[in-house]
């Protein structure tokens, strides 16, 4: 018997080692995926923070919301997303400062989802992990965490662990801890994007689930009145600190609330629908998202198919699974209603997007999947051994990974070409490894939208970043000129070269002197403009130069490396 936990605990290490090889493969194969200034947004505080020199910049500044005086961390990390993501993402940041490690990150929360559902739902973890990263649409809005995705999905999974942990408790003991630390995550989640409300409906079913299934130790009196009372305690705590974070006013002289400004971006972002909204309009746009799971990248891909045979069919193997299982599982109630209770919680998310015209992104349908999923995999756990069930699975996961395959022929440009002013970063390894050089002597100023929060982020200590897109008028020019003349360097200009914002003649005009360094093709569409230290070796542009006799030749490549070293 004492050979038992010693044989489960080496049984869990084998199963975190194959699942964290499994992450850095992932992350290695999705490396040519181009980056987005969408997914490190809510980072910025740690680029604001780690490096003191970006915090020179008031323009980066503009979305915060500072009550309390709170410094290092305010509300508001952009208009639609929160700054706490800053705290969960700092210990990953330290050990790993790399725009990667986010895409690390996306996949340790999806081992986090994988062991709470072997908890809720009594499969197991490695092949809960396993199936998760296979299904296409989920695991690479994790993966590339866009909208962002990472906190609110695992959220949902804490949350119901939490109540099923809290509701158990009346067994024997109940403890208020549990009532109090879902109220602190509620808050947590709609702190980091307000969209989390769509889930709290769902959440609150699984409430009732538990509630419902546990009944015999909530029979007497005592019980009953002491779940009201940790009732009221969560309705408190993730009341008071919500309506909190909600009244929150901005800096002035702004001065909007918090709600304000969510409510902001609701009208920009219903100004920019490709349709004129009904709900019928909306729900035919967000099938998309089903019919073709590679809409899922259309943050990073242009994806032209509506509708393709592979995403029918993984639908068509998603509800045959699901129909079989409770057809199969009809004479066990307990997971029947475990099932049902997911499955109308995730038509209640899908409900509210539907009623709502700015929830028009697969970032928002996605909010949907983990109540389902828990459906999935209760039937998978309920049929363990049965081979129809082996079959769908099988399918599933093949319709999955054909996905995986069809993005290999996506390219990026064309998703580019489609937004104006709105470029890609297809490599950041070695335009960062370009630009550190200059980081000590640099003030870098990127005037088009793309690089700023990445490039924010990673870096030397003393890097200094500016975010002026687009730099055309003379307050923007004063701007930059204070800076570098604070800190004692010279600007470099981190311009698309195409299609950008930012005109060249008026950069060149008003900091004459600034040449385009060559970079390496990793680059894509982005070019660099700076001012040469020393411009007769200037390396930035080939000029013709009466020829070198061979006896000073070299002398002067020496002189030029020492010279380019100290650059």
């Amino acid at each position: 018997m004492r050979s038992l936990p010693r044989k489960e605990s080496l049984r869990a290490l084998g199963s975190a080692g194959v699942i964290l090889a499994v992450s850095l493969a992932a992350v290695g194969l999705l490396s040519r995926v181009p980056f987005t200034e969408d997914v490190y947004y809510c980072y910025r505080n740690l680029a604001w923070c780690w490096y003191p020199l970006n915090r020179l910049d008031p323009i980066s500044c503009m979305w915060d919301l500072a009550p309390l005086g709170w410094r290092y961390l305010p509300l508001r990390s952009y208009t639609y997303v929160g700054s706490l993501p800053s705290l969960v993402y700092l210990p990953m940041f330290l050990l790993w400062p790399s725009p990667h490690s986010v895409r690390l990150l996306g996949l340790l929360s999806l081992a986090l989802q994988a062991f709470l559902i072997g908890r809720l739902c009594g499969y197991g973890t490695l092949k809960a992990f396993l199936v998760l990263l296979a299904f296409m649409p989920y695991s690479f809005m994790l993966m590339l965490d866009l909208g962002p995705s990472i906190y609110p999905l695992t959220g949902i999974f804490v949350a119901i662990f939490l109540i099923q942990r809290w509701i158990a408790s009346f067994e024997s003991r109940p403890r208020i801890v549990y009532p109090v630390l879902l109220g602190v995550l509620l808050f947590a989640q709609i702190w980091i994007k307000l969209s989390f409300v769509y889930c709290l409906p769902g959440i609150a079913l699984f409430m009732l689930y538990y509630v419902r299934t546990h009944r015999p130790s909530l029979t007497s009196a005592a019980a009953q009145r002491r779940l009201f009372i940790h009732s009221i305690v969560l309705a408190s705590v993730g009341g008071i600190l919500s309506a909190a974070l909600l009244t929150a006013r901005g800096r002035p002289p702004a001065g909007e609330r918090y709600y304000q400004c969510a409510r902001g971006v609701v009208d920009e972002a219903i100004g920019e629908l490709p349709y004129a909204y009904t709900p019928w309009r909306q729900f035919l746009y967000l099938s998309k998202y089903f019919t073709n799971p590679l809409q899922a990248a259309h943050f990073v891909y242009r994806i032209r198919e509506t509708v393709t045979p592979s995403g029918v069919l993984l639908c068509a193997v998603t509800v045959l699974l699901l129909g079989y299982g409770i057809v199969r599982l009809r004479g066990r109630e307990r997971i029947i209603r475990f099932i049902a209770t997911g499955l109308l919680s995730s038509g209640m998310v899908l409900a509210a997007l539907l009623a709502n015209p700015a929830a028009f992104c697969m970032h928002h349908v996605v909010l949907a999947y983990p109540f389902a999923l828990m459906a999935v995999f209760a039937v998978l756990s309920g049929l363990r051994g049965d081979r129809t069930a082996r079959v769908l699975l099988a399918a599933f996961l093949a319709l999955n990974g054909s996905q995986f395959c069809k993005m290999r022929g996506l390219d990026y440009r064309e998703w580019e070409k489609a937004h104006h002013r709105h470029a890609l970063v297809p490599s950041f390894g070695p335009l960062n490894e370009r630009l550190n050089a200059y980081a000590s002597r640099y003030v870098f100023v990127h005037v088009d939208w793309g690089t700023y929060s990445i490039k924010a982020l990673y870096g030397p200590r003393d890097q200094c970043n500016i975010a002026a897109w687009p730099l055309d008028s003379d307050e923007g020019v004063q701007s930059v000129r204070d800076i570098c003349r604070h800190t004692g360097r010279r600007p470099m200009f981190i311009r698309m070269r195409e299609r950008s914002g930012t005109d060249l003649a008026f950069l060149e005009e008003q900091f004459p002197g600034i040449v385009p360094m060559r970079l390496r093709a990793g680059a894509g569409s982005w070019g660099v403009w700076y001012e040469p230290l020393y411009p007769m070796f200037n390396e930035g542009v080939r000029r013709s130069r009466p020829p070198v006799p061979p006896l000073q030749r070299g002398l002067l490549r020496r002189v030029w490396t020492t010279l380019r070293s100290g650059i």
